[in-house]
């Protein structure tokens, strides 16, 4: 929502200007990526909006989901589990894992060893749009 707006942008006005005391303008590139998406809601159009309005790369969104919910209450990451109802969201992840320069990573989204040590049958979670601001030098 306007809130996590707002903190976004003055996060990345301070980051601007630590980035320009510290000379690294030319070292670091910044992206953002939106959390906890849910799609066709005015908020969610809000936060595209401003996302787009900061001329940052955007790689992906990340939606909203209970396979989260469930992963962490394992202990466990997305890239952890192994089932085939994480590959749709594994592949979401793809264009950031990319952006990061870590393309050889993605080999292991899709190797076929899937498991199904996690559980996920879901329950309504409420949650927030948001984006977080990732940083690669």
């Amino acid at each position: 929502g306007i809130f996590d707006i707002l903190s976004t942008k003055c996060f990345l006005n301070d980051l601007a200007e630590i980035i320009s005391e510290e000379d690294l303008v030319d070292d670091i590139d910044i992206c953002i990526v939106g959390n906890a998406i849910i799609p066709k809601t005015d908020s969610t159009n809000e936060l595209f909006k401003y996302i787009r309005s900061t001329g940052l790369d955007n790689p992906c969104n990340i939606r909203q989901e209970q396979i989260y919910k469930h992963l962490t209450a394992n202990g466990l990451t997305l890239f952890d589990a192994k089932n085939s109802a994480f590959a749709k969201e594994k592949r979401v992840w793809k264009p950031l894992i990319s952006w990061l320069d870590s393309e050889e990573n993605l080999d292991d989204f899709d190797d076929g060893n899937y498991n199904d040590d996690v559980n996920t049958d879901s329950e309504d979670v409420k949650a927030e749009e948001s984006a977080s601001v990732v940083a690669k030098n």
